[in-house]
């Protein structure tokens, strides 16, 4: 009994780790108590130790972590203050580049002006036959009209006549210009105001025209109105060109003029009987510069490649745009590939034109076109992802 209790108590103090229960402890001598009470003491003095330690660790790594994060923010703050710069210079460029164009249109303005100054004496004839001058030269034509329309004018004082351009081109379907310098610029303004309320003015029965002779940007400038002054005109609304290319008519008992045809056709919105009139020849301003742009191909402003395009419903935009890639691959290998209205991709192959209205129809189709299918195979994955809405 003795023996066990010895081993006992031995197996404690060598294993003060283990739990000590009620009836051991009671057991225990009080010496034995003691030690095991200082070695729990002593051990719990080292997890406190150690628990410091630790926390002198984790202060150090929370440290670090501090300067690092300090550190990283203001590398942060120097790259937003450096784009802050950037962004400065950007919109600084821009407004300097926009300054630019602003002062090279005014000097194109102003030299546009000081061409048509130097004409301000000048005075075109329009839609006189070719011709007519061998015999008795274009001055003496000039005084013939002047005697059939306005034969109480008197005599102009006229300082060259001479038609433009200088060569006949075969292929100009209607008659060069006669330009008329005159001595004195009232001459000038008095005929074509007579010219004016005359309404028609003729040579031997023919109808021409009399206008002011402007420079060439001026003279291009007006004639983009010259559609829509025509179904004006023949409406009564009394349409004139104001200097340089401004449109004036009057609508509802007020004169209204446009400098553009945006601002016109802005303005015919809200005129339904005036927009039903026009809406063919603006319509025609569109189609005219989308089919010139898909003959130039590439369309650029200061070198940097733009597209043009119809504009058109969200939902019709959306389904053009599911044939895009395959519009890319289709244009660099030129089959002149093409996408009508709403959204049909057409293109052109073994001589033929096909269209498809949907990318399942198209997938059906090329698998009996081994190069076709070999140059789509790629965007099978285009192919597959078909939103193309139905005709």
């Amino acid at each position: 009994m003795g023996k066990r209790n010895n081993s006992q108590r031995k197996e404690n103090v060598e294993s003060p780790r283990k739990e000590i229960n009620e009836n051991e402890a009671c057991n225990m001598t009080e010496k034995e108590f003691r030690v095991m009470v200082m070695e729990f003491i002593h051990r719990m003095d080292e997890k406190i130790n150690n628990l410091c330690k630790n926390q002198e660790e984790m202060k150090s790594d929370i440290a670090t972590i501090k300067n690092t994060m300090e550190s990283f923010n203001s590398r942060l703050q120097e790259a937003e203050d450096r784009i802050s710069e950037l962004e400065d210079q950007v919109q600084k460029q821009a407004q300097a580049e926009q300054q630019l164009e602003e002062k090279i249109k005014k000097q194109e303005e102003s030299l546009r002006e000081l061409r048509d100054n130097m004409k301000r004496s000048n005075m075109r004839i329009i839609g006189l036959p070719e011709g007519q001058e061998e015999q008795q030269g274009l001055e003496n034509l000039f005084e013939e009209i002047m005697t059939e329309n306005f034969p109480d004018m008197g005599k102009i004082k006229v300082t060259q006549v001479k038609r433009v351009p200088s060569r006949i081109n075969p292929k100009r379907p209607t008659p060069r210009h006669v330009i008329i310098s005159m001595a004195n610029i009232k001459d000038k303004e008095r005929i074509l105001k007579a010219a004016r309320e005359r309404q028609r003015v003729t040579y031997k029965g023919t109808p021409i025209r009399l206008s002011n002779d402007y420079s060439s940007e001026t003279q291009q400038a007006r004639s983009e109105w010259k559609e829509v002054y025509k179904v004006l005109q023949s409406k009564g609304l009394n349409p004139r060109i104001l200097y340089p290319a401004r449109l004036s008519i009057k609508i509802e008992g007020e004169i209204r003029s446009f400098a553009d045809k945006k601002s016109l056709r802005e303005f015919i919105t809200t005129k339904p009987a005036m927009q039903e009139l026009l809406k063919g020849i603006l319509a025609k301003d569109k189609e005219r510069i989308l089919k010139a742009a898909r003959e130039k191909q590439l369309i650029t402003y200061k070198g940097a490649p733009i597209r043009l395009s119809a504009d058109f419903s969200t939902e019709t935009m959306q389904a053009r745009r599911e044939w895009q890639e395959i519009f890319k691959v289709m244009n660099s290998k030129n089959l002149q590939p093409r996408l009508l209205y709403p959204a049909k991709l057409s293109f052109r192959i073994e001589g033929q034109i096909k269209s498809f209205t949907a990318k399942k129809k198209l997938k059906e189709f090329i698998t009996a076109k081994p190069a076709l299918y070999e140059m789509l195979k790629g965007k099978n994955h285009m192919l597959n992802n078909d939103n193309t809405i139905k005709i």
